[in-house]
């Protein structure tokens, strides 16, 4: 199964349900709808909280930037919500004349990039005619587990290498199949088969051989494809390396491991015929290293619609925050809903 990384499902001409089947029987099965422009916010959590296989975010595309603080302040109102696993698109964006000011773009990247921090979020991050500015901000943000991820690299592979150091991945989109992009597929070999996404970027940048049509995540096959070969694995193993890396970047997925996964200590997620009783108080227990009752992980209730993550822990409400859980565990469980939880479940 394939992992389309970055698509923008609310752009296309097909309603988002169409687009969704068409991918599943080309073998994409699970979805980033990206959240580039906040107008689109409430379509784009409509299509993430409606439909199955589908991730969203939320952020202001470079070229979409004002002045005006009323589209920062949709998307920290939305970050928290229900299926948003990263932030962004942004980024800085030279290429085009019509820009808004460079200044301007820089502090709506350094909030994203902050908040992204402050609330463990990935950032999805778009670069072009940028890379030294665009490094100056990842650096002043400072190096941190899944940062994020440069998508639809068209960059060097030095600029590529050290934005991996600083802990983001690098995706790439359809442009890698295009034959004028020998020196992108030399970028791609490069990239540690541990840090590497594949994306449509849809409605744009179609593949070879569908160059000159709309993009949709059914193309995404043709892309990796030519990722494999630039690679040097098979399609099947590009397949399952960049979708156990979008469940390690993303870690808020209602993407589910395999039994067969073992993560973070031996411990999975629920799978059909799971012995996981239901879950006492759905929504009470998570935090963003797992369930606090049943102890899966990756922020999704084994028991709750589809899989999808619960509501976040926060301090004040009885329950301490996930940044917290392992020194306050011994205090957690002498709580009375501890307690309660764990009876029910022994039951």
């Amino acid at each position: 199964m394939l992992v389309d990384s970055h698509c923008h499902l609310d752009y296309l001409e097909a309603p988002p349900e169409v687009s969704i089947s068409r991918a599943k029987e080309a073998g994409v099965g699970h979805l980033l709808c990206v959240g580039a422009d906040p107008e689109h916010f409430d379509r784009v959590l409509a299509v993430v909280q409606g439909a199955e296989g589908v991730d969203g975010s939320v952020g202001i595309h470079p070229l979409a930037v004002t002045a005006d603080p009323a589209p920062w302040a949709a998307v920290v109102a939305r970050a928290r919500a229900l299926g948003v696993v990263a932030l962004g698109e942004t980024g800085l964006d030279y290429a085009d004349p019509a820009a808004p000011d460079r200044a301007l773009q820089g502090a709506c990247f350094a909030q994203h990039l902050a908040l992204g921090a402050e609330h463990g979020l990935p950032v999805i991050i778009h670069t072009r005619e940028a890379r030294e500015d665009t490094l100056a901000h990842l650096r002043a943000a400072g190096p941190r587990p899944e940062a994020g991820v440069l998508h639809c690299f068209t960059e060097s592979w030095e600029m590529a290498e050290e934005a991996i150091a600083l802990g983001y991945y690098v995706s790439f989109s359809g442009i890698v199949t295009f034959k004028n992009a020998a020196a992108l597929r030399a970028v791609a070999a490069k990239v540690p088969a541990d840090r590497l996404l594949v994306e449509t970027d849809a409605p744009w940048l179609a593949p070879v051989p569908h160059r000159g049509r709309q993009n949709e995540p059914a193309l995404l096959p043709h892309t990796a494809a030519v990722l494999a070969q630039c690679q040097g694995v098979s399609p099947e193993a590009l397949a399952r390396q960049t979708t156990e890396n979008y469940r390690r970047l993303f870690a808020r997925t209602s993407l589910k491991a395999s039994a067969a996964d073992p993560r973070r200590g031996g411990t999975v997620l629920r799978t059909s015929g799971s012995p996981f009783p239901p879950c006492p108080a759905p929504g009470k227990y998570l935090g963003r290293e797992g369930c606090l009752v049943l102890r899966t992980v990756e922020g999704r209730c084994p028991s709750g619609p589809r899989g999808l993550p619960c509501a976040p822990l926060r301090r004040g409400n009885g329950i301490p925050h996930a940044g917290a859980r392992r020194a306050s565990r011994k205090r957690f469980a002498a709580t009375k809903r501890y307690r309660r939880a764990s009876r029910s479940i022994r039951r």
